[in-house]
């Protein structure tokens, strides 16, 4: 099993917020892509996997209004979610580590912002 710490530094990723989340285990290789999860539909969210928000999900979460964007962000930070990788610099970046920052509870979990390729 691998530890984020770990991860981040071998491809390094620039943490944004919530380094103290960094010893938490990825207990699996498969990567999320929360699309339908940021619309509201959470049936098979699978939050035991690294959630990816690239161009696509970063638009639709700057897009939302700031309390519809806390309210998913919310239900998206659970405590078996390794990390979020945003994977463009973006003004989004930071209204959604603000997001889970806001909601200030245990289910917070690490985000992160790739400011170049993944080498």
């Amino acid at each position: 099993m691998l530890q984020l710490e770990k991860l981040i530094k071998n491809i390094h990723l620039k943490p944004i917020y919530g380094e103290e989340y960094l010893d938490r285990p990825i207990v699996t290789s498969e990567i999320s892509r929360p699309g339908l999860e940021l619309a509201g539909f959470l049936n098979f969210y699978p939050a035991e996997r690294i959630q990816l928000l690239g161009r696509t999900e970063t638009s639709f979460v700057a897009s939302m209004d700031e309390g519809i964007r806390l309210e998913v962000m919310e239900r998206l930070c659970k405590p078996e979610t390794p990390c979020f990788i945003i994977s463009r610099k973006t003004r989004t970046a930071k209204r959604i580590s603000g997001s889970c920052c806001k909601s200030a509870n245990s289910n917070l979990t690490s985000n992160f912002e790739d400011n170049t390729s993944i080498k």
